[in-house]
């Protein structure tokens, strides 16, 4: 079964992906994409949300609204 996924930019771009089906895999993929260690949140029953575990604004990165005001609404 293919894990579908949907990156959301800090500038609220969207790219569609392809998860691996094995965890770890999935975990490495996402560590990759995110640029560090990578925190999952159940929002949904269906979807959750990845966001780096370090924190982006602790690393001087932008805040990503758009995927937390997603997170929210189906809160």
């Amino acid at each position: 079964m293919t894990i579908k996924a949907v990156r959301i930019g800090s500038q609220g771009t969207t790219e569609a992906l392809d998860l691996p089906d094995a965890y770890p895999e999935q975990r490495k993929m996402l560590r990759d994409l995110l640029g560090g260690t990578v925190d999952a949140g159940a929002y949904h029953r269906r979807a959750r949300v990845h966001a780096l575990g370090e924190g982006a604004l602790t690393q001087g990165r932008e805040l990503n609204v758009a995927a937390w005001a997603l997170a929210c609404v189906w809160r």
